[in-house]
């Protein structure tokens, strides 16, 4: 069972086992919302909604036992990591070992296994054929809005988190044909800009100019001290990344290389002596010494200027 399937054929996947775990890292709240709406839309078994957060545990796990008349149901649980440590555990091992006639959806940042229990990861990044996927959350009607929007979005990005993506969908869901100015004028104040990020710190790290366009249209996002942060950081991570590479150094390049483009984890690295690493993140100490008297963000230019023409 796949993560596509859940959202394709979900009766299929309720059918299979007594519990499903969606399981995120960070709760995907829009994505589970977008699932429960197909669900209620096109089952015969609507799914029921329990409160973990304001429910009595005893009794949500006597609920989850017992049927009236045979009646099975589908039950959502909502985020378990929302718990205490205490009622996590208590909640998982019910979950591990629960065979009544009961259907159970539930998050969590944990894989539950057991012999009725499907655990099912949530995608970290959806791309342009994983969003087409996604289109089967909506109607038949919505399908076509969103497949236009998708197609446009998917000129600017390459990939997206998953609750970005849903709530693309969401907008592409109710939009006519306004869709081209919506993107020109809302499009970097709704994406979120983790995956502009991404791909600017795999240009600058690339030394490629074409830095230059993406550093215009998001530079304002931010303050300066947030740049300052993110870039020290940047090329902190990647001298050191260079080090242990070449030292074989393999599980602390792993480490050290969270968040480091993957162009640059794959071949950027190699043509990249760390000394000028280094002295560009020598440079940006200094000119986070100067910003507290009085430094221009424009210093800034002038670094990555120098930085790209090496």
């Amino acid at each position: 069972m796949s993560f596509t399937q859940l959202i394709k054929d979900s009766d299929s996947v309720f059918s299979a086992y007594h519990v499903i775990v969606l399981q995120a890292a960070d709760y995907p709240a829009l994505f589970m919302r977008a699932l429960l709406a197909k669900i209620a839309r096109e089952s015969v078994i609507k799914p029921m909604t329990i409160d973990l957060a304001t429910a009595d545990l005893k009794q949500v796990q006597l609920q989850l036992s017992t049927s009236f008349l045979g009646q099975r149901c589908r039950y959502w649980l909502g985020n378990l990591n929302q718990l205490s440590a205490k009622n996590v555990t208590t909640l998982t091992k019910f979950l591990s070992n629960y065979q009544a006639e009961h259907t159970i959806l539930v998050g969590s940042a944990n894989v539950i296994t057991g012999p009725g229990v499907i655990t099912i990861p949530c995608p970290a990044t959806v791309d342009k054929k994983l969003m087409c996927e996604l289109f089967a959350l909506y109607s038949t009607a919505e399908q076509q809005r969103c497949a236009l929007m998708a197609r446009d979005i998917f000129m600017h990005i390459q990939t997206t988190s998953l609750e970005q993506a849903i709530q693309i969908l969401n907008y592409a869901s109710v939009l006519g044909a306004n869709r081209a100015l919506f993107i020109d004028q809302w499009f970097d104040k709704i994406v979120k800009q983790e995956n502009s990020l991404f791909q600017l710190s795999g240009l600058l790290l690339a030394q490629n100019n074409n830095f230059w366009p993406l550093w215009a249209r998001v530079h304002d996002s931010y303050e300066f001290p947030f740049w300052l942060a993110y870039f020290s950081e940047l090329f902190f991570r990647a001298n050191f990344y260079i080090l242990y590479r070449k030292q074989q150094k393999l599980a602390e390049a792993k480490k050290i290389g969270f968040r480091l483009p993957f162009s640059f984890l794959q071949r950027d690295w190699q043509r990249i002596e760390p000394l000028a690493l280094q002295q560009t993140h020598q440079r940006l100490t200094d000119i986070d010494y100067q910003l507290k008297n009085g430094a221009s963000p424009t210093t800034l230019d002038s670094l990555f200027t120098t930085w790209l023409a090496k």
